[in-house]
């Protein structure tokens, strides 16, 4: 709590892992992630990036769920998508996501270097090639939103970048 309460008083960006492996007994996605994650939020206000990267196909839809149940309610906490962009963007799983929080607070994650290069440039096309997203919640969702929220909290950015 000492570490959420430093974040909110010092404007500090947390990213905050709560990928779920195969592994986990499946209570603490459904209960247990989301009731601290919500506790928490409901305390403390950091802007906080949530990542589930290592959550497995067979998994995220029920993971994906939770914690949207709980994102939705907060409107400082952000999606990050490494290791689900492929499966996120080219089914149905993606409206329910851009519904509830919107494309402004998805953002774009590749999980290098944990993960190969080779996936994170599938990841891109697979992002690129969705037919249901638009090009301009893509470019928010690629770059935009990042860039924004990083100069938010004091990140240097280099100005020219281009799109």
């Amino acid at each position: 709590m000492q570490l959420m309460e430093y974040a909110e008083k010092n404007n500090v960006l947390v990213v905050m892992h709560l990928g779920m492996p195969k592994d986990i007994d499946e209570r603490v996605i459904t209960h247990i992630m989301p009731k601290n994650l919500a506790e928490v939020l409901s305390e403390f206000r950091p802007y906080m990036v949530i990542s589930g990267l290592g959550t497995p196909p067979e998994r995220f839809s029920l993971w994906i769920k939770e914690v949207l149940r709980v994102m939705r309610k907060y409107d400082n906490t952000y999606l990050s998508t490494p290791g689900i962009n492929c499966y996120l963007f080219n089914n149905e799983s993606a409206k329910p996501v851009l519904n509830t929080l919107g494309p402004e607070r998805i953002l774009f994650g590749s999980g290098y270097p944990y993960r190969r290069f080779r996936d994170l440039v599938g990841d891109v096309k697979c992002v690129d090639g969705s037919d249901g997203v638009s090009n301009v919640d893509k470019e928010m969702i690629m770059m935009n939103n990042a860039i924004d929220l990083f100069k938010y909290h004091g990140f240097r950015i280099n100005e020219n970048l281009s799109t």
